[in-house]
């Protein structure tokens, strides 16, 4: 029951960021269609603007929220992704020019773009001795935030000369982590990483045997394609309230007697 309640509410959301997107596409598209162009109506694209960067943003942690995952994080994303998106409508219609206004505006939309970059890696199932590409790209990540959010806040000027090599490097690094992991996440979700002794792949991971040619395979849940016949299936798990298995992934040898 709690998984059907957590799948409503998750579909509650989706639909709703598809019609908020809508919205505010239709209302960026009517200043380009009128002859005039004031003031008023750049307000209005810019409201349409960071109505749709927190869309996106929230989407990407609820992504996250869907798998029941880092619950804490996707969560905190997700009030950072509106939090700025409210304050951005708040300072562009009340024409809020405070300087120190501006720089928390600016902080909290770098640290939601942060913490959605983190909780889309956080999708990723990587085998065992992956992972470490995953803690670089969120570390990265996370410390590119941190320099900028530091470089708006407190920094000087004429110190901005180190701190933009540092930002420039960790920004490749997160950049070159997160394109690696995403390539190490379909090479971990082959069999030749579970045959390799890669071990379980994911905190999921199921032994199967493809239905064509009967190669056995270990892999997570999900659409899966068959590295000796190119076959492609799918895994569904349809009780999620049952106890795991402890130890190694499972498959027809370790399942309990049917009654």
């Amino acid at each position: 029951m709690a998984s059907y309640l957590n799948a409503s509410t998750t579909r509650i959301f989706l639909y709703g960021i598809v019609v908020s997107i809508a919205v505010a596409a239709l209302i960026a598209v009517f200043p380009f269609l009128v002859s005039d162009y004031d003031r008023y109506q750049v307000r209005i694209v810019m409201t349409a603007v960071a109505i749709t960067g927190a869309t996106i943003c929230g989407l990407c942690c609820a992504a996250l929220l869907g798998r029941r995952r880092a619950v804490a994080l996707s969560l905190g994303g997700m009030v950072l992704a509106f939090s700025a998106a409210a304050m951005g409508v708040l300072g562009i219609w009340a024409d809020i020019g405070s300087e120190a206004y501006g720089k928390a505006i600016a902080c909290v939309i770098i640290w939601s773009i942060a913490l959605a970059h983190m909780c889309l890696l956080l999708l990723l199932r990587l085998a065992p001795r992956f992972l470490w590409v995953l803690v670089v790209a969120c570390l990265a990540g996370c410390g590119l935030a941190a320099i900028m959010s530091g470089m708006i806040l407190a920094v000087p000027d004429h110190a901005f000369g180190g701190l933009w090599r540092a930002a420039g490097a960790l920004a490749v690094i997160a950049c070159a982590a997160s394109i690696a992991a995403v390539i190490l996440h379909k090479l971990s979700s082959s069999p030749a990483a579970g045959a390799a002794g890669a071990g379980p792949v994911g905190d999921n991971a199921i032994g199967v045997l493809c239905p064509r040619c009967g190669a056995k395979q270990t892999c997570p849940p999900g659409r899966i394609t068959c590295g000796k016949c190119r076959c492609q299936f799918v895994l569904e798990i349809i009780d999620e309230s049952s106890t795991p298995c402890a130890g190694a992934p499972c498959d027809s040898s370790n399942m309990p007697p049917q009654a």
